[in-house]
């Protein structure tokens, strides 16, 4: 993990949806933590870096997450968004993921202190 990094990134391959003042836009998500996410977007998808989208990501039939973001940056094939709000089904919903991908129920807790501190 990056030293500079405070949470885990979770590698999770899955489809997203983008939505921004210019429409919406399909993607990939590559990684998603506490605080962001890493997605291939679109390549039609062209935001300004600073510009808040919202990302809503299928976790399964019943669990769907909209995140509202910001782009922290973007290039041809990635981009960072960091989430502006956490509403707390998704927290609840990227702790139980990140309990099954890291195995450290420990460094989840510790990160969802940091989360709210």
């Amino acid at each position: 993990m990056d030293e500079r990094r405070r949470f885990s990134r979770i590698s999770l391959d899955a489809p997203v949806r983008l939505e921004d003042t210019s429409g919406t836009w399909d993607g990939r998500l590559l990684d998603i933590s506490l605080k962001g996410a890493l997605i291939a977007p679109s390549p039609a998808w062209r935001p300004a870096p600073g510009a808040d989208c919202t990302l809503t990501l299928v976790l399964a039939e019943d669990v769907t997450l909209r995140l509202a973001a910001r782009v922290v940056h973007h290039d041809t094939e990635r981009a960072g968004l960091a989430f502006l709000r956490m509403p707390l089904e998704a927290v609840a919903h990227l702790r139980r993921l990140a309990e099954l991908n890291l195995g450290e129920p420990e460094r989840v807790i510790r990160e969802l202190a940091q989360l709210g501190g």
